[in-house]
């Protein structure tokens, strides 16, 4: 008599949890849509709920945020946000993640920060400018980024700054970073004009 009794005590735990679940990542992403409202304001933009993503203007350059979700080999969801950045200029720059695999690439600049150079590598076609560009702050904020999974890579060819990294846009404090990544990336591409 006690064993139908636990199994539907079981139960009734199990469907709570899936409910409170549920209710709680809907709550995240409604402020999550907040945030990324706020950011749209500041960006003089307006959000596109359907596409995730906003497109606007910080310091007077176009900028493009949107959230990026892929799918593993594993079947689970990647969510990400990719950053673009107009800039005027013909100077290309990779900043990518180091690895065993990507040990350098095509114009490989060490920067001279120890740390920054064991954790990423940059490639360029003109050393002087990224070197002025790639101020201390910014690397320590790279490798600060790298190591918490928020840099995957940054570009710069053809006219505009691309980023990779972070989290998606699942929780108010994901949007927040990445606030704080595109203010850093449209300083970076006015240091490289």
């Amino acid at each position: 008599m006690l064993a139908p009794v636990i199994v539907a005590l079981i139960i009734a735990a199990v469907i709570g949890l899936f409910v409170w679940m549920y209710r709680s990542s809907r709550a995240d992403r409604a402020q999550a849509n907040a945030a990324l409202q706020t950011m749209a304001a500041d960006l003089g933009a307006t959000f596109d709920e359907a596409t995730r993503s906003v497109t606007g203007h910080l310091s007077g350059r176009a900028v493009t945020v949107t959230e990026d979700v892929q799918r593993d080999r594993e079947g689970d969801y990647n969510r990400f946000a990719r950053i673009t950045v107009a800039l005027r200029g013909a100077t290309t720059l990779q900043v990518l993640r180091r690895s065993g695999a990507l040990a350098s690439i095509p114009g490989d600049l060490p920067t001279g920060d120890a740390t920054f150079d064991r954790w990423l590598v940059v490639g360029t076609n003109d050393a002087a400018k990224v070197r002025q560009a790639l101020a201390p702050d910014l690397l320590r904020h790279f490798v600060e980024w790298e190591r918490s999974g928020w840099l995957w890579e940054v570009r710069v060819a053809e006219g505009h700054l691309r980023y990779a990294g972070g989290e998606g846009f699942m929780r108010p404090d994901q949007v927040e970073k990445t606030m704080a990544v595109l203010r850093a990336m449209v300083h970076l591409a006015e240091r490289l004009e």
